[in-house]
């Protein structure tokens, strides 16, 4: 959704690695266990960072195409729009 608010994919990226950054800590300091194992952890087993997961994940998606495939209306996708973008 952040693409479709123009945000760039490294800031997209960006984002995402400080979020995991803090995941762990998060789960830590509400007693709360994780589910699995951490992202950090499960990514380095498949050898991978955030940032090249999530560059992968959004070289070449069109979030709007996707939307306009689910049957949602141009108005809406640009209603959406200004909404994310503030």
């Amino acid at each position: 959704m952040l693409s479709l608010a123009s945000v760039t994919t490294d800031a997209i990226a960006e984002d995402y690695e400080l979020s995991l950054s803090e995941m762990d800590p998060l789960f830590r300091a509400l007693g709360i266990a994780q589910p699995g194992p951490s992202m950090h952890v499960e990514l380095q087993r498949r050898g991978i960072t955030i940032r090249a997961a999530i560059t992968d994940l959004l070289d070449g998606l069109d979030v709007a195409q996707l939307l306009r495939g689910a049957g949602v209306q141009e108005v809406d996708i640009a209603m959406l729009r200004r909404c994310l973008a503030g």
